[in-house]
């Protein structure tokens, strides 16, 4: 999760074997999964779903969210 210059919120994914495999290496692997949070919340917390198919994730505001990562 990341908060950009415009306070915008994000979370990426990424594949662990790709980021191992990256190493140290000069800037960063590419994502498989990029979510930007809701223009009036931040996003505090997130967790995988079941199975990996969905991520569910906490607002600053108190929201609970769901992202269907197969969509």
């Amino acid at each position: 999760m990341y908060e950009d210059k415009l306070r915008d919120t994000y979370i990426r994914i990424f594949s662990v074997k790709d980021a191992l495999e990256h190493g140290k290496k000069e800037g960063c692997c590419q994502c498989l999964h990029q979510i930007k949070g809701p223009k009036d919340h931040g996003i505090n917390n997130a967790k995988f779903g079941p199975l990996d198919k969905t991520i569910y994730y906490c607002t600053d505001k108190g929201r609970l969210l769901q992202y269907d990562l197969e969509e």
